[in-house]
């Protein structure tokens, strides 16, 4: 049997990680799959991680907002190694809930140079802001 499977198979047995505050989960990614959410009528992504500190392995499912965010950036795959580390709840920008924040690693190089226009990195417009120098005031 290959590792991918077995992987897959351990995988089908992790529980859901239920962390706090300050936790951290390093290991390898042994599955990914999808769930529903009904609150956002869509999928959201799944990333089931054996640790490796030896323990169980656990599905990590990333229907927040932030989780979600850094998993579709990032694109984890089977076999390779991740960290995630549960940080403080913030506030929203409009005061009226919180979000919990996260920090995910991959243990690879990342390419920042393949997508550098993509929505987030485009460059805004240039606008003038002087005004044009009189006729005489021009040098020539």
């Amino acid at each position: 049997m290959s590792d991918s499977l077995a992987g897959q198979l351990d995988a089908g047995d992790a529980v859901g990680w239920k962390p706090e505050e300050g936790d951290i989960l390093i290991g390898e990614v042994i599955g990914l799959s999808r769930g529903w959410s009904d609150y956002k009528d869509a999928f959201y992504p799944i990333v089931t991680i054996k640790p490796n500190d030896g323990s169980d392995p656990v599905a990590v499912h990333g229907f927040q907002f932030v989780l979600e965010d850094r998993f579709t950036a990032l694109k984890p795959m089977v076999g390779e190694e991740i960290g995630i580390k549960v940080g403080p709840k913030v506030p929203t920008k409009d005061g009226k809930r919180s979000v919990q924040t996260y920090t995910v690693k991959m243990n690879r190089s990342e390419d920042i140079w393949s997508d550098l226009t993509g929505p987030r990195q485009q460059a805004a417009p240039v606008v003038q802001t002087q005004t044009p120098a009189e006729d005489e005031d021009i040098p020539f």
